[in-house]
């Protein structure tokens, strides 16, 4: 019995020393050892699993989004030394509206170039929209640059809001 005794409590100090304390590691074997509801798991035709699939994902994501009237509303002009400053918001969604921000050079005459970034909240984003001088302005931008990018010339703020909430463009595929 006084031999047992010692055992049990080095077994004890063995597991104690290897419970996991870390949470991350917790999950992470956690996420491993989850098989997703959703996963193709060839019992039935791919194209039935896919069509499943995307119904769902696009009922987690609020999909299809509605169309809304762009709702453009300038808030304020602010003139700077340089430039001047135009703070405006668009409605994206019904009633969701997203500000922005317009920056134009003062002293010029006739069309500028343009960029409007959106900001996304992740890689893989990358979409820019502008109006270049010319479209030889876009062959000298290294192809380091414009990896990833989809260039698109617009001459008016709806072209660009027609571009930019156009989920087609969000493919991809559509990228440079």
């Amino acid at each position: 019995m006084f031999r047992s005794i010692p055992f049990r409590a080095a077994e004890r100090r063995a597991a104690v020393m290897n419970r996991n304390y870390n949470s991350h590691t917790h999950e992470y074997r956690m996420f491993c050892a989850h098989r997703p509801a959703l996963a193709y798991d060839g019992t039935a035709p791919f194209s039935e699993w896919q069509k499943t699939a995307r119904e769902k994902l696009e009922e987690l994501l609020g999909l299809p989004l509605e169309l809304c009237d762009a709702d453009f509303e300038t808030e304020y002009e602010k003139a700077y030394e340089d430039y001047t400053e135009y703070r405006f918001t668009v409605q994206t969604e019904p009633g969701y509206y997203v500000p922005c921000h317009l920056l134009i050079p003062n002293n010029t005459d006739g069309k500028i170039p343009l960029t409007v970034c959106l900001s996304g909240h992740g890689s893989g984003m990358h979409i820019a929209l502008g109006a270049a001088k010319n479209k030889a302005d876009v062959e000298e931008i290294a192809e380091e640059i414009k990896s990833g990018l989809r260039i698109v010339f617009v001459e008016t703020m709806q072209e660009v809001l027609q571009e930019a909430l156009n989920q087609e463009n969000l493919n991809q595929e559509n990228l440079n």
